[in-house]
């Protein structure tokens, strides 16, 4: 099926976020106000715009210090060894709830210990 010269392989191909990026995108808005995140908030815009991957997106987001033991979890809890792997951001921001309901030991431990009770 074409649409406007592109098939929908070719638009959905496209549309394919890094990781990394995804998360300057989701978290940007709280951290253009101040509430979390690098005191840089140009910078890490910037980078979600520009739709750039390197090693200056992955410092800032590690500033994040609400959301980078959440990531760094997830990760070690699926078997990823990026907490901005593309599967771990998305379950960050769209399915942490439901996912930290369905913790089992030994992560649901390891959640208290990172996070409390």
């Amino acid at each position: 099926m074409r649409a406007c010269g592109y098939s929908v392989r070719d638009v959905a191909v496209r549309a394919v976020v890094p990781g990394p990026v995804l998360f300057a995108r989701y978290a940007f808005p709280p951290n253009s106000h101040g509430f979390c995140g690098p005191g840089d908030s140009t910078a890490f815009f910037e980078y979600g715009v520009a739709g750039t991957d390197d090693r200056g997106l992955r410092d800032l987001s590690q500033q994040f210090a609400g959301a980078w033991p959440y990531l760094e979890l997830i990760a070690e809890a699926t078997g990823l060894d990026d907490p901005l792997d593309r599967r771990v951001v998305e379950a960050y921001w769209w399915a942490v709830r439901g996912w930290i309901r369905s913790v089992r030991a030994p992560w649901g431990i390891r959640w208290r210990s990172v996070f409390g009770p």
